[in-house]
């Protein structure tokens, strides 16, 4: 039975487009250009649009150069794991480049990211500079009004499974990005007391101490600072001392 249900579940179609829950799509030919779009480039694997963002009746563009990169027409794999965001209420792939679908999808926070990069595997993205969708932001919404830190540590846990999922093709640009995230997380953390993400910064950069900076020492009191910040006021303080320091 249960391999029935699988087998009924598993997308029939050509194309498949993505709307969230919380979102809509406010122009009736959305669809018939993107997939127009996708059948005159056989090389490309998906089709996304810009999008408004809708705070209580005042709308932004998603795509304006500020909240996200402007893209180009092609937009590439490269392109879509360093700088490019995209409004996955507008989103449309070939049901061939996102199928089978990888496992790894389950263990990811927010899988949008990561399952871009799976599909880009195939081919490269088209972006239409035209508005389709409506965001509708607001405190329930899953990632868009969550707080600076916390969209830090979503990032920081997807991209490693980018990584996987884009077989390490573009591995030097996902560790340089791991890197400079979570090296400007890291004060950020201690500052609001997010042990949490410390503790993640602390993992991910304790492995790369030397690239940013933090001898032995340091690394053992940052340690202290993600894991028992207590402990380490205390030692900061004696050690401050025999330091003769104020």
């Amino acid at each position: 039975r249960t391999r029935k249900i699988r087998e009924r579940t598993v997308p029939k179609g050509q194309f498949i487009a993505w709307c969230d829950g919380d979102d809509t799509w406010n122009d009736p030919h959305k669809l018939q250009q993107q997939v127009d779009a996708l059948q005159a480039d056989p090389s490309a694997v998906a089709c996304f649009t810009n999008a408004w963002n809708d705070r209580e009746g005042e709308r932004s563009a998603y795509l304006n150069g500020t909240y996200a990169r402007v893209p180009d027409p092609v937009v590439t794999q490269l392109e879509l794991v360093s700088v490019q965001g995209l409004p996955t209420c507008t989103f449309m792939c070939r049901t061939s480049a996102l199928l089978p679908f990888p496992e790894v999808l389950r263990l990811t926070p927010t899988c949008d990211t990561v399952l871009y990069a799976h599909v880009s595997n195939s081919g490269h993205f088209i972006y239409l500079p035209i508005f389709t969708a409506i965001r509708h932001v607001h405190p329930g919404s899953i990632h868009s009004m969550t707080s600076v830190a916390h969209q830090y540590m979503i990032t920081l846990r997807n991209l490693p499974y980018m990584d996987r999922v884009s077989h390490f093709r573009q591995h030097a640009v996902i560790e340089d990005r791991l890197k400079r995230l979570a090296y400007t997380s890291w004060p950020l953390a201690l500052r609001d007391g997010d042990h949490s993400l410390a503790q993640l910064c602390w993992s991910i950069l304790s492995k790369r101490r030397k690239e940013v900076g933090w001898n032995a020492t340091t690394t053992a009191r940052n340690y202290l600072k993600a894991y028992w910040p207590r402990t380490e006021r205390i030692i900061g303080k004696f050690w401050d001392h025999i330091q003769g320091r104020p």
